[in-house]
């Protein structure tokens, strides 16, 4: 693979990212705009892993993924579950994440 190819290949995995982003938060809109705050939270968090999770990573493991890009695609979680318990605490987050099991 030429130079040429890895700086394509780079940036066509960048544009990627993008999308899945833009796709999670369009699916996540969807959902709570439509259950809101008159579903359980365990109700919300399947429709979550179900249906966002897959849109957010779909495709990756074609992609390398640096320490950034990680690092963008966590924001993307953490700030959703930030935004559904209504906390600014990275550890209220992360053991939700881990109880419910949403990334193995």
């Amino acid at each position: 693979m030429g130079n040429r190819d890895k700086i394509s290949w780079y940036l066509l995995c960048k544009f990627h990212y993008r999308l899945a982003k833009r796709s999670f938060y369009r699916a996540a809109n969807a959902i709570l705009g439509k259950v809101g705050g008159r579903a359980p939270e365990d109700i919300i968090l399947e429709l979550i892993r179900s249906k966002c999770l897959r849109a957010l990573l779909y495709g990756l493991e074609a992609c390398p993924l640096q320490k950034s890009d990680i690092s963008s695609l966590d924001f993307v979680v953490n700030r959703f579950f930030m935004t559904l318990f209504q906390t600014n605490n990275i550890d209220v987050v992360n053991y939700w994440i881990a109880v419910m099991r949403l990334i193995s």
